[in-house]
Protein backbone atom coordinates (compact mmCIF):
# COMPACT_ATOMS: atom_id res chain seq x y z
CA UNK A 1 0.00 0.00 0.00
CA UNK A 2 0.92 3.69 -0.36
CA UNK A 3 0.49 5.94 2.80
CA UNK A 4 0.09 9.46 2.00
CA UNK A 5 -0.34 11.90 4.83
CA UNK A 6 0.09 15.62 5.12
CA UNK A 7 2.37 17.41 8.05
CA UNK A 8 1.36 20.64 9.18
CA UNK A 9 4.08 23.48 11.82
CA UNK A 10 2.20 26.49 12.51
CA UNK A 11 4.36 29.13 14.58
CA UNK A 12 2.45 32.11 16.53
CA UNK A 13 4.42 35.10 17.15
CA UNK A 14 3.70 37.89 19.49
CA UNK A 15 5.94 40.98 20.57
CA UNK A 16 5.67 43.99 22.50
CA UNK A 17 7.86 46.49 23.85
CA UNK A 18 7.44 50.21 26.17
CA UNK A 19 9.79 52.83 26.92
CA UNK A 20 8.67 54.94 29.45
CA UNK A 21 10.57 57.63 30.54
CA UNK A 22 10.22 58.17 34.69
CA UNK A 23 12.39 60.80 35.15
CA UNK A 24 15.07 62.83 32.25
CA UNK A 25 17.75 60.94 34.36
CA UNK A 26 15.79 57.32 34.54
CA UNK A 27 14.49 55.11 31.72
CA UNK A 28 12.47 52.24 32.06
CA UNK A 29 12.06 49.58 29.36
CA UNK A 30 9.68 46.83 29.22
CA UNK A 31 9.70 43.66 25.81
CA UNK A 32 7.81 40.75 26.09
CA UNK A 33 7.64 37.90 23.68
CA UNK A 34 5.43 35.21 23.37
CA UNK A 35 5.73 32.04 20.38
CA UNK A 36 3.31 29.34 20.61
CA UNK A 37 4.21 25.98 17.85
CA UNK A 38 1.68 23.59 17.06
CA UNK A 39 3.34 20.71 14.57
CA UNK A 40 2.23 17.45 13.42
CA UNK A 41 4.89 14.35 12.39
CA UNK A 42 2.47 11.60 10.54
CA UNK A 43 5.06 9.26 9.69
CA UNK A 44 8.35 8.88 12.63
CA UNK A 45 11.24 6.65 12.04
CA UNK A 46 13.04 6.46 15.26
CA UNK A 47 13.46 2.61 16.39
CA UNK A 48 11.42 1.76 12.76
CA UNK A 49 12.84 -0.47 10.17
CA UNK A 50 13.76 0.89 6.52
CA UNK A 51 10.69 1.11 5.97
CA UNK A 52 8.20 4.31 7.21
CA UNK A 53 5.09 3.33 9.27
CA UNK A 54 2.08 3.47 8.11
CA UNK A 55 -0.23 6.41 8.57
CA UNK A 56 -2.09 7.02 12.35
CA UNK A 57 0.87 6.20 14.24
CA UNK A 58 2.40 9.93 14.10
CA UNK A 59 2.88 12.43 17.06
CA UNK A 60 1.77 16.03 17.64
CA UNK A 61 3.73 18.53 19.58
CA UNK A 62 2.89 21.67 20.92
CA UNK A 63 4.79 24.72 22.85
CA UNK A 64 4.99 27.71 24.42
CA UNK A 65 7.53 30.09 25.33
CA UNK A 66 7.47 33.89 26.80
CA UNK A 67 10.32 36.04 27.08
CA UNK A 68 10.22 39.28 29.36
CA UNK A 69 13.24 41.31 29.90
CA UNK A 70 13.07 44.65 32.22
CA UNK A 71 15.62 47.53 32.46
CA UNK A 72 16.17 50.55 33.90
CA UNK A 73 18.49 52.84 32.87
CA UNK A 74 19.88 55.46 35.15
CA UNK A 75 21.96 58.62 34.75
CA UNK A 76 23.05 59.48 37.85
CA UNK A 77 25.97 62.12 36.56
CA UNK A 78 26.76 62.99 33.16
CA UNK A 79 30.09 60.24 33.63
CA UNK A 80 28.33 57.57 35.99
CA UNK A 81 25.98 55.09 34.11
CA UNK A 82 24.19 52.41 36.40
CA UNK A 83 21.50 49.73 34.07
CA UNK A 84 19.74 46.93 35.78
CA UNK A 85 18.25 44.43 33.85
CA UNK A 86 15.55 41.78 34.55
CA UNK A 87 14.87 38.53 32.61
CA UNK A 88 12.47 35.71 32.62
CA UNK A 89 12.22 32.97 29.91
CA UNK A 90 9.80 30.26 30.20
CA UNK A 91 8.67 26.98 27.92
CA UNK A 92 5.87 24.36 28.47
CA UNK A 93 6.54 21.89 25.34
CA UNK A 94 5.16 18.74 24.62
CA UNK A 95 5.58 16.08 22.77
CA UNK A 96 2.68 12.72 22.30
CA UNK A 97 1.34 9.93 20.12
CA UNK A 98 -1.66 11.08 18.14
CA UNK A 99 -2.90 8.13 19.97
CA UNK A 100 -1.96 8.68 23.60
CA UNK A 101 -5.42 8.83 24.78
CA UNK A 102 -7.01 5.56 22.71
CA UNK A 103 -7.04 2.75 25.31
CA UNK A 104 -5.79 0.50 22.31
CA UNK A 105 -4.71 -2.81 24.91
CA UNK A 106 -7.90 -2.37 27.05
CA UNK A 107 -9.97 -2.11 24.44
CA UNK A 108 -8.66 -5.56 23.65
CA UNK A 109 -9.66 -6.80 26.96
CA UNK A 110 -6.09 -6.42 28.11
CA UNK A 111 -4.97 -5.09 31.85
CA UNK A 112 -2.05 -2.35 31.29
CA UNK A 113 0.80 -3.02 33.85
CA UNK A 114 2.56 -0.04 35.42
CA UNK A 115 1.80 3.52 35.71
CA UNK A 116 1.69 5.23 32.64
CA UNK A 117 0.78 8.37 30.36
CA UNK A 118 0.43 7.06 27.46
CA UNK A 119 -2.26 4.63 27.06
CA UNK A 120 -1.27 4.26 22.68
CA UNK A 121 -0.70 1.32 20.36
CA UNK A 122 2.32 -1.14 21.09
CA UNK A 123 4.70 -0.78 18.57
CA UNK A 124 5.60 -3.87 16.18
CA UNK A 125 8.58 -4.30 14.13
CA UNK A 126 9.00 -6.77 11.02
CA UNK A 127 12.19 -6.44 8.62
CA UNK A 128 11.06 -5.80 5.31
CA UNK A 129 7.32 -4.86 5.92
CA UNK A 130 6.41 -1.35 7.31
CA UNK A 131 6.24 -0.49 10.94
CA UNK A 132 2.97 -1.21 12.81
CA UNK A 133 2.10 0.75 16.11
CA UNK A 134 3.15 3.97 17.31
CA UNK A 135 6.95 3.95 16.64
CA UNK A 136 8.42 6.93 18.41
CA UNK A 137 8.94 4.84 21.59
CA UNK A 138 10.45 7.76 23.10
CA UNK A 139 6.74 10.07 24.12
CA UNK A 140 5.29 11.40 25.63
CA UNK A 141 8.08 13.85 26.50
CA UNK A 142 7.20 17.33 28.64
CA UNK A 143 8.90 19.90 29.58
CA UNK A 144 8.44 22.74 31.95
CA UNK A 145 11.33 25.14 32.32
CA UNK A 146 11.60 28.37 33.83
CA UNK A 147 14.43 30.91 33.77
CA UNK A 148 15.49 34.05 35.96
CA UNK A 149 17.97 36.78 35.38
CA UNK A 150 19.15 39.58 37.60
CA UNK A 151 21.89 41.66 35.90
CA UNK A 152 23.42 45.40 37.03
CA UNK A 153 26.17 47.09 34.75
CA UNK A 154 28.06 50.08 36.13
CA UNK A 155 29.85 52.69 33.80
CA UNK A 156 32.43 55.30 35.48
CA UNK A 157 34.50 57.43 33.42
CA UNK A 158 37.03 59.98 34.84
CA UNK A 159 39.61 61.79 33.35
CA UNK A 160 41.31 59.07 31.32
CA UNK A 161 40.13 56.45 32.73
CA UNK A 162 36.70 54.45 32.69
CA UNK A 163 35.66 52.10 34.76
CA UNK A 164 33.18 48.87 33.80
CA UNK A 165 31.86 46.98 37.01
CA UNK A 166 28.78 44.52 37.08
CA UNK A 167 27.36 40.97 38.03
CA UNK A 168 24.77 38.54 36.13
CA UNK A 169 22.72 36.05 38.02
CA UNK A 170 20.94 33.17 36.48
CA UNK A 171 18.74 30.63 38.46
CA UNK A 172 17.29 28.14 35.82
CA UNK A 173 14.44 25.45 37.36
CA UNK A 174 13.96 22.24 34.57
CA UNK A 175 11.45 19.98 34.69
CA UNK A 176 10.74 17.24 32.88
CA UNK A 177 8.49 13.76 32.61
CA UNK A 178 9.10 10.86 29.99
CA UNK A 179 7.00 8.03 29.68
CA UNK A 180 9.07 6.15 27.01
CA UNK A 181 8.31 2.17 25.84
CA UNK A 182 5.61 2.72 28.19
CA UNK A 183 3.62 0.79 25.07
CA UNK A 184 5.86 -1.89 24.63
CA UNK A 185 7.94 -2.34 21.77
CA UNK A 186 7.94 -6.22 19.44
CA UNK A 187 10.64 -6.78 17.42
CA UNK A 188 10.43 -9.67 15.17
CA UNK A 189 13.00 -11.51 12.78
CA UNK A 190 16.87 -10.62 12.16
CA UNK A 191 19.36 -11.89 14.10
CA UNK A 192 21.67 -8.45 14.48
CA UNK A 193 21.87 -6.73 17.67
CA UNK A 194 21.20 -8.35 20.95
CA UNK A 195 17.77 -11.21 20.86
CA UNK A 196 17.60 -14.54 18.99
CA UNK A 197 16.13 -15.16 15.60
CA UNK A 198 13.55 -17.97 15.82
CA UNK A 199 12.99 -19.22 12.91
CA UNK A 200 15.46 -17.33 10.69
CA UNK A 201 12.35 -15.12 8.80
CA UNK A 202 10.81 -12.54 10.82
CA UNK A 203 6.80 -12.85 9.67
CA UNK A 204 6.92 -16.14 10.53
CA UNK A 205 8.41 -15.41 13.90
CA UNK A 206 5.40 -12.75 13.89
CA UNK A 207 2.58 -15.69 13.37
CA UNK A 208 4.10 -18.04 15.94
CA UNK A 209 4.29 -14.30 18.52
CA UNK A 210 8.33 -14.99 19.11
CA UNK A 211 9.82 -11.44 19.31
CA UNK A 212 13.69 -11.52 19.27
CA UNK A 213 13.30 -7.63 21.35
CA UNK A 214 10.56 -7.11 23.90
CA UNK A 215 10.87 -3.93 25.52
CA UNK A 216 8.52 -2.16 28.36
CA UNK A 217 9.34 0.43 30.69
CA UNK A 218 7.20 0.29 34.08
CA UNK A 219 6.89 3.53 35.58
CA UNK A 220 6.64 7.39 34.50
CA UNK A 221 9.82 8.99 35.02
CA UNK A 222 9.83 12.45 36.22
CA UNK A 223 13.12 14.93 36.78
CA UNK A 224 12.98 17.66 38.35
CA UNK A 225 16.70 20.09 38.65
CA UNK A 226 17.94 23.25 39.40
CA UNK A 227 21.16 24.91 38.35
CA UNK A 228 22.39 28.10 38.88
CA UNK A 229 25.00 30.72 37.80
CA UNK A 230 26.67 33.65 38.62
CA UNK A 231 29.61 36.24 37.34
CA UNK A 232 31.12 39.57 38.47
CA UNK A 233 33.66 41.44 36.20
CA UNK A 234 35.75 44.77 35.99
CA UNK A 235 36.76 45.84 33.12
CA UNK A 236 38.94 49.00 32.75
CA UNK A 237 39.92 51.23 29.93
CA UNK A 238 42.87 53.90 30.16
CA UNK A 239 43.74 56.57 27.32
CA UNK A 240 47.08 57.05 27.90
CA UNK A 241 47.65 59.33 24.76
CA UNK A 242 45.72 60.10 22.39
CA UNK A 243 47.37 57.36 20.20
CA UNK A 244 47.10 54.31 22.46
CA UNK A 245 43.97 53.17 25.12
CA UNK A 246 44.93 50.10 27.00
CA UNK A 247 42.32 47.94 28.05
CA UNK A 248 42.52 45.64 31.18
CA UNK A 249 40.20 43.49 33.71
CA UNK A 250 38.80 40.38 35.52
CA UNK A 251 35.43 38.45 35.36
CA UNK A 252 34.94 35.50 37.82
CA UNK A 253 32.02 33.52 37.26
CA UNK A 254 30.76 30.01 38.15
CA UNK A 255 27.96 27.59 37.56
CA UNK A 256 26.71 24.76 39.07
CA UNK A 257 25.74 21.13 37.47
CA UNK A 258 21.78 20.78 37.24
CA UNK A 259 21.33 19.61 40.55
CA UNK A 260 18.21 16.71 41.23
CA UNK A 261 15.16 18.50 43.46
CA UNK A 262 12.44 17.68 44.87
CA UNK A 263 12.89 13.90 44.98
CA UNK A 264 14.41 12.90 42.14
CA UNK A 265 17.34 10.60 41.64
CA UNK A 266 19.77 11.21 39.00
CA UNK A 267 21.90 8.13 38.04
CA UNK A 268 25.83 8.69 36.32
CA UNK A 269 28.95 5.52 36.13
CA UNK A 270 31.65 6.31 37.90
CA UNK A 271 34.62 4.39 36.44
CA UNK A 272 36.78 5.44 39.13
CA UNK A 273 34.45 4.50 41.72
CA UNK A 274 33.77 0.79 40.33
CA UNK A 275 29.83 2.10 40.14
CA UNK A 276 26.82 3.45 39.72
CA UNK A 277 26.40 6.92 41.51
CA UNK A 278 23.19 7.94 42.24
CA UNK A 279 23.15 11.59 43.45
CA UNK A 280 20.05 13.02 45.42
CA UNK A 281 18.86 16.00 47.62
CA UNK A 282 18.44 13.33 50.83
CA UNK A 283 21.84 11.20 49.79
CA UNK A 284 19.98 8.27 50.71
CA UNK A 285 20.12 5.05 49.03
CA UNK A 286 16.59 4.79 47.19
CA UNK A 287 15.17 1.17 46.75
CA UNK A 288 17.04 -1.55 44.66
CA UNK A 289 14.26 -4.32 45.65
CA UNK A 290 13.10 -3.93 41.56
CA UNK A 291 13.69 -6.91 39.08
CA UNK A 292 15.40 -5.21 36.62
CA UNK A 293 17.91 -4.01 39.64
CA UNK A 294 18.27 -6.96 41.14
CA UNK A 295 19.11 -9.02 37.62
CA UNK A 296 21.96 -6.50 37.10
CA UNK A 297 23.66 -6.84 40.52
CA UNK A 298 23.26 -9.96 40.73
CA UNK A 299 24.24 -11.18 37.38
CA UNK A 300 26.86 -8.62 36.19
CA UNK A 301 27.48 -7.57 40.03
CA UNK A 302 26.35 -4.34 39.34
CA UNK A 303 27.33 -1.66 42.94
CA UNK A 304 25.49 1.23 43.64
CA UNK A 305 26.71 3.99 45.93
CA UNK A 306 25.17 7.60 46.96
CA UNK A 307 26.39 10.55 46.24
CA UNK A 308 27.13 10.98 50.40
CA UNK A 309 28.68 7.77 50.29
CA UNK A 310 31.48 9.25 48.27
CA UNK A 311 31.00 13.11 49.76
CA UNK A 312 29.53 14.72 46.75
CA UNK A 313 27.19 17.22 46.47
CA UNK A 314 23.42 16.00 45.04
CA UNK A 315 24.35 17.07 41.28
CA UNK A 316 27.57 14.38 41.30
CA UNK A 317 30.10 16.98 39.63
CA UNK A 318 31.65 19.14 42.17
CA UNK A 319 31.14 23.27 41.36
CA UNK A 320 34.47 24.79 40.55
CA UNK A 321 34.40 28.65 41.91
CA UNK A 322 37.79 29.23 40.94
CA UNK A 323 36.85 30.63 37.50
CA UNK A 324 38.97 33.37 36.91
CA UNK A 325 39.45 35.06 33.29
CA UNK A 326 42.12 38.00 33.18
CA UNK A 327 42.07 40.44 30.17
CA UNK A 328 44.67 42.86 28.71
CA UNK A 329 44.97 44.50 25.20
CA UNK A 330 45.43 47.62 23.73
CA UNK A 331 44.90 49.64 20.47
CA UNK A 332 47.14 51.90 18.73
CA UNK A 333 47.23 54.28 16.05
CA UNK A 334 50.38 53.57 14.76
CA UNK A 335 50.36 56.68 11.89
CA UNK A 336 47.90 58.85 13.88
CA UNK A 337 45.29 59.53 11.05
CA UNK A 338 43.01 56.05 11.68
CA UNK A 339 45.18 54.64 8.65
CA UNK A 340 46.80 52.18 10.38
CA UNK A 341 45.47 50.60 13.57
CA UNK A 342 47.14 47.75 15.76
CA UNK A 343 44.80 45.87 18.03
CA UNK A 344 45.67 43.54 20.36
Amino acid sequence: YLAVASRYDNSTVYLGRIDYQLTPKNLASVRYTQQQDDSSSPFVHRFSPVLPGSNGFGDVGNSMGHNVGISVTSVVTPSLVNTFRFGYNGLHAIVESQNIDSDFIQKLGYTRYGNTQNYGIPYISIPGLGGLGDSDTLQPNIRRNNGFELRNDVSWTRGRFTHDVGADYWLYHLAGVTDTFSNGQFQFGSDTGFGQNATGSGFSDFLLDRPRVSLIQLGVGYGYFRYKYFGTYYAGQFRATPHLTVNFGLRWEFSTSPTPINGTVMSVLDMAAGAIVLGSQSGQMPSLSDPLTQYFINNFGTTFKTNRQLGLPASINPTHYLNLAPRFGFTWDALGDSRLVVRS
